[in-house]
């Protein structure tokens, strides 16, 4: 179990009552990433919602002709996985980590069950995916922008 500061100090989840952050440091895993490592893989299962606590990963995507391209930065505070929330469970996007990189894990099973017990929690963690997934696509319609000319 991870000390309730440890997400404190991220400041991810800012709308989370105390006892809220304590509930979510029960099921969070803080691991520890090398540079160059990949923690998910692009059409893999989605086990669960990582938050960067430390470090650098980067968001890329297959393009047709096995091309890469990354499309977005994730530092600290900022979350990638959220496809483990969403069904059908599937990664979307390959995170690869750039720099040596600790991240707290989620598991998908975990959150869910803690979603049933407590909607509060649900609420928020949506918020921040949401917010999320908004910079996500702001920084793909610049990146197309640029592309395309």
């Amino acid at each position: 179990m991870l000390a309730t500061n440890t997400i404190q100090e991220i400041q991810c989840f800012p709308g989370l009552s105390d006892t809220q952050l304590e509930k979510l440091c029960a099921i969070a895993e803080e691991k520890n990433y090398p540079k160059g490592e990949f923690i998910q893989r692009e059409k893999g299962e989605a086990d669960a919602l990582y938050v960067v606590k430390q470090g650098r990963v980067t968001i890329e995507m297959t393009l047709p002709g096995n091309h890469t391209i990354s499309i977005y930065t994730v530092h600290p505070g900022d979350l990638f996985g959220w496809s483990a929330l969403v069904p059908p469970h599937v990664v979307t996007a390959s995170s690869h980590c750039e720099e040596d990189t600790v991240a707290l894990a989620l598991p998908r099973e975990k959150m869910i069950e803690l979603f049933k017990q407590d909607v509060g929690v649900k609420a928020e963690v949506f918020e921040f995916i949401s917010r999320a997934v908004g910079k996500r696509l702001k920084e793909a319609r610049d990146q197309m922008s640029f592309l395309l000319g």
